[in-house]
């Protein structure tokens, strides 16, 4: 039951977070884009065609939010995916504990870049 009661807490904040990042063309989601519980995990992976991962992570640090750039020890996974493990992915780690608030936020101050 307790796993139930998390995927009820963050189904509304996996939704909006895929649903802000898929709003911009030059982001890809690595994995499903499913906003289903079922399907995938509120942590999320992604890249964007012309904006490097460091420099995400750096837009959202400066808006006081952590997330995190890089191979996420998935060295073999990045490879397959012809994803360069120098620069990896950037990852959003939304979970149970975060709200939909805290996804406005980090997407409002990651909008501008992601738009580029």
């Amino acid at each position: 039951r307790a796993f139930e009661v998390m995927g009820e807490l963050e189904k509304p904040v996996q939704d909006r977070l895929i649903q802000r990042l898929m709003a911009h063309p030059g982001v890809r989601l690595v994995g499903p884009t499913s906003t289903d519980v079922t399907d995938r995990v509120a942590t999320v992976s992604f890249l964007h065609e012309r904006v490097q991962p460091s420099d995400i992570v750096a837009a959202a640090h400066a808006a006081n939010v952590g997330i995190r750039n890089g191979h996420m020890y998935a060295f073999r996974l990045l490879k397959a995916m012809n994803i360069p493990t120098e620069t990896g992915v950037v990852r959003i780690s939304a979970v149970h504990y975060n709200t939909v608030e805290e996804v406005d936020h980090l997407m409002d101050s990651l909008d501008p870049l992601l738009s580029t």
